[in-house]
């Protein structure tokens, strides 16, 4: 398995971030596993979420993170195979200062506690390696907090300056608000109050512009 690696989504003057991780060759893979290194003085690893495979709290370990590091472990039983598009997993981090250095590489897979290599049918065994992509595309980058009661602040990526058009409906496709608002190109946030969406659940967030649509999935609680 040759990945892609990481897509590192990069939020300056903003501490919460996202890194997705994706490969260029995940074809009929049955598990995989590895070592994600970090400066343990400059991030904080928030959450783990799975995408396009299914993660747990029983395939990752946050409690070392203090010492720099997570092991990960996946057994994908019944193999998978996902193209070049397709996100992994997502590791949401939040970082203590703006080094450039930081921002280009946050993360490093490697061996140091768990063996990192990916397992294909037929009991071979193949090698990782991580690179970096920086995601110039728009992009919802979080929603803070996620689950939230009253009001969340939605930050996001848009690579031109241009109109935005939000629609947030629920799991049965059901449109419970609209907005839209024009914006200057690169980083942005709008703030949703509980009064705009009067609904409890999964919600799922979309931005529309004029080269791109995306979506996010966040959860409102009582």
């Amino acid at each position: 398995m040759s990945p892609r690696g990481v897509q590192a989504t990069t939020r300056p003057n903003s501490d919460i971030r996202r890194a997705q991780i994706s490969s260029n060759n995940y074809s009929d893979v049955i598990g995989l596993q590895g070592t994600i290194e970090f400066d343990a003085d400059q991030i904080e690893v928030l959450d783990v979420v799975g995408q396009n495979i299914k993660l747990n709290v029983s395939n990752y370990n946050l409690t070392k993170q203090s010492q720099g590091w997570i092991a990960i472990s996946y057994d994908g039983v019944p193999q998978l195979t996902k193209d070049g598009e397709d996100v992994l997993f997502d590791i949401i981090y939040k970082v203590k200062s703006d080094d450039e250095a930081l921002n280009a590489e946050p993360f490093r897979m490697t061996s140091r506690v768990t063996p990192l290599e990916a397992y294909v049918s037929g009991d071979q065994i193949l090698d990782v390696r991580m690179s970096y992509k920086q995601d110039e595309s728009t992009q919802i980058v979080s929603v803070s907090p996620n689950p939230w009661i009253d009001k969340a602040t939605i930050e996001f990526f848009i690579p031109q300056a241009g109109k935005g058009q939000w629609e947030f409906y629920d799991v049965n496709g059901r449109v419970l608000h609209r907005k839209s608002d024009t914006y200057e190109a690169g980083y942005n946030s709008i703030e949703i109050e509980r009064k705009d969406i009067q609904a409890s659940g999964i919600v799922y967030v979309k931005l529309i512009t004029d080269t791109h649509t995306t979506e996010y999935k966040m959860m409102l609680v009582d």
